[in-house]
């Protein structure tokens, strides 16, 4: 079933608010079976409203749209939309005992304004807030399918948990794409795209490309899961030298656990990413296994006699970063390189190089 999208505010198009809205509701749409076809962006203007929705109900079959549910003026997307499936626009008494009971509980001033929220489309469904004072509604007919959500992410995700993923779950699909994906390092997302589509050429099959420094993702949509196998098969051995993970895994996961084997916690020394590191340590919950922390240019590491160190540094003899690890039983190191030309005070590679020390340290613990 092909979905839009709507975002409907002048926050939005104004780009004061990012629309996190949209990229939250359509990877979870996409994971049900729903193709996410159109992206849309329009500001608190009925009469832009309700063309948006005829153009978007042409070219699709479900509309989901955000925004404009709230108590204020600017806030009628529940009105035109009743207007757009010509249907009454209908009081809800049992939403307006609730909302008075819900701002009672928060000691909060219950306004005349807030009765603008009680009021849905005759026929519609309408699906609870759970954790604001909005509810949307899901409205179906044999032309016209839409779900009309509150703005805030918080509510979205909230109504879909509670009813509307349910909702959703009981509409036809179209059939159902296998999606897999291959997580790359050390390659650019140009090299990594003339390599993937020799492979997939004149297949037929569907490819895309994200590229969020220091990674390159490739994703595939197979129809069934033969054919996911089939190519898979090829292409595993033409991008293998790149490839650190699959599908939605961490592929760092492992090194936590190689550093925890160790009794003596590490010294990191990092001279080069300018804290990149140390942030992907945080992320990943890694830094309960470092005693110390050496950011240092001047810092010898030769001077710790005892102990495990990790270390990337710049060797400015021979003007090279190299990471190491010396414990008691490994003593490794290896040159850094990059798939691109630029100064280590950038901060793409800063990122680069750490995710790179990352991957060193994992395959050599």
């Amino acid at each position: 079933m092909k979905t839009a999208i709507i975002a409907i505010g002048t926050e939005v198009t104004s780009g004061e608010v990012i629309n996190s809205n949209a990229a939250w509701l359509a990877s979870h749409l996409e994971e049900m079976g729903f193709e996410v076809s159109l992206h849309v962006a329009i500001p608190d203007d009925r009469q832009q409203i309700l063309t948006t929705l005829d153009w978007a109900q042409s070219q699709v079959d479900l509309l989901i749209t955000t925004g404009g549910l709230g108590p204020t003026t600017d806030d009628f997307t529940a009105e035109v939309i009743s207007d757009w499936l010509q249907v009454p626009f209908q009081w809800n008494e049992e939403v307006w005992v609730e909302l008075q009971q819900l701002y009672q509980a928060r000691g909060l001033k219950v306004l005349e304004s807030h009765k603008t929220q009680c009021w849905f489309p005759q026929g519609a469904i309408l699906l609870k807030n759970p954790v604001g004072s909005a509810h949307g509604f899901l409205f179906q007919s044999q032309k016209k399918k839409i779900a009309v959500l509150p703005g805030p992410p918080r509510e979205i995700e909230g109504i879909w948990n509670d009813s509307l993923k349910r909702h959703l779950t009981q509409m036809p699909k179209s059939s159902k794409k296998l999606l897999k994906k291959w997580l790359c390092i050390g390659i650019t997302e140009s090299e990594l795209a003339d390599k993937v589509e020799d492979v997939f050429r004149e297949s037929g099959i569907s490819l895309g490309y994200r590229a969020s420094i220091p990674y390159v993702q490739v994703k595939a949509w197979f129809s069934s899961e033969e054919e996911k196998n089939k190519y898979a098969l090829q292409l595993l051995p033409v991008i293998q030298p790149w490839l650190v993970g699959e599908d939605d895994e961490e592929p760092l996961k492992p090194l936590k656990g190689k550093l925890s084997v160790f009794a003596d916690k590490f010294v990191l020394v990092d001279t080069v990413t300018k804290g990149a590191l140390v942030s992907r340590f945080w992320e990943l919950g890694f830094m309960d296994c470092f005693s110390s922390l050496q950011m240092s240019n001047g810092f010898d590491e030769s001077k710790i006699s005892e102990g495990n160190i990790l270390s990337i540094v710049f060797e400015p003899k021979i003007s090279e970063v190299q990471v190491k690890i010396k414990t008691t039983n490994i003593q490794k190191s290896e040159v850094l390189k990059l798939p691109f030309s630029m100064g280590l005070a950038s901060s793409r590679t800063q990122k680069y190089l750490a995710e790179l020390a990352l991957y060193f340290w994992m395959r050599n613990l």
